[in-house]
């Protein structure tokens, strides 16, 4: 809120299912969030420790960008974190090649937020962007992993033994989210790191020969009484959808490791990449020119939140 106001130059928040990129894509500022554990999560109390983020906030991409460049480095007090690849992709080719979702892995957005992503995509070839259709069908039904899967037993590891005293003040639908997968099996558990593990890698092959993946932050803005009305059931939706990149990450070797997601406001395109930092995206414009000292804004209609996934 106070960046959204202007009160703060950046916010630091963070993100394990979209709860850096989804309020600040609402709030219409930049919800920037690295690759896990590159910047590291040292003083976070985890919800799920393999795959919680720091995430930044800022109203602008370059002060996003800029604040993640400090953020960034290796932590002895956080065993996850990493340091930044030394081979990492500093800017898209001239005539980036963007991988799309089909239209049928994008049925669960409302109709106006279907229109403003496509929207999205053709204000983006109108940059230059070449784009084809990819099938993200697994890795959304990946995504369901953080919330529905085994793996959601981190959560548990994390602070359930805290929420089963119930303690004073703690809020009633996190504490059952958190206390509910305390009896996951340990062979559950096993399979699900196995059906990540394989998702991971078909998902490293169909990002062959791409410069990048563009995705929708969430399928619509709920009401406050809807939220009131059902807080678990009215989320799965949008949260399938920014979910997605998450447990498909590839770590290592592969490309992923070398990914941002940041969450936009679709409508402003901000062209101030420079080399201080990778290139990001905003609002469906990816500058070919990373170290051009241009300031040029280029405007269209507001739509819906983007996210992207850009491999080295």
């Amino acid at each position: 809120m106070a960046v959204g106001l202007g009160i703060a130059d950046i916010g630091v928040g963070t993100d394990t299912a979209g709860s850096g990129r989804v309020p600040a894509a609402f709030g219409g500022i930049v919800g920037l969030k690295a690759t896990p554990r590159l910047v590291p999560a040292t003083g976070v109390v985890p919800a799920c420790a393999d795959y919680d983020c720091v995430t930044v906030l800022a109203g602008d991409l370059r002060t996003a960008r800029r604040a993640l460049a400090v953020m960034v480095g290796p932590d002895d007090t956080d065993p996850r974190s990493r340091s930044w690849p030394d081979d990492v992709r500093l800017a898209a080719p001239p005539v980036p090649h963007v991988a799309v979702p089909r239209p049928t892995d994008l049925t669960a957005l409302t109709p106006g937020y279907r229109d403003a992503f496509a929207a999205a995509v053709d204000y983006g070839r109108r940059l230059g962007w070449a784009t084809s259709e990819m099938d993200v069908s697994e890795m959304l039904e990946a995504a369901t992993l953080l919330y529905d899967g085994a793996i959601v037993a981190e959560r548990h590891a994390a602070v359930g033994t805290f929420l089963e005293g119930s303690p004073e003040g703690a809020d009633p639908v996190v504490s059952e989210i958190i206390r509910a997968p305390g009896g996951v099996r340990g062979t559950d558990f096993a399979a699900d790191l196995d059906w990540i593990a394989r998702v991971r890698a078909h998902t490293e092959h169909a990002l062959r020969g791409f410069d990048g993946l563009l995705l929708p932050v969430t399928v619509e803005h709920p009401t406050v009484e809807a939220v009131r009305a059902d807080p678990v059931g009215v989320q799965p939706a949008p949260r399938d959808v920014h979910q997605l990149c998450q447990p498909a990450r590839h770590d290592g070797d592969g490309g992923a490791a070398r990914r941002r997601r940041p969450a936009v406001p679709l409508g402003v395109a901000d062209r101030r990449c420079r080399s201080a930092s990778p290139t990001a995206v905003r609002s469906g414009s990816w500058s070919s020119r990373p170290h051009s000292p241009t300031t040029s804004r280029s405007t269209s209609p507001p739509a819906s939140p983007v996210t992207t996934a850009v491999p080295r």
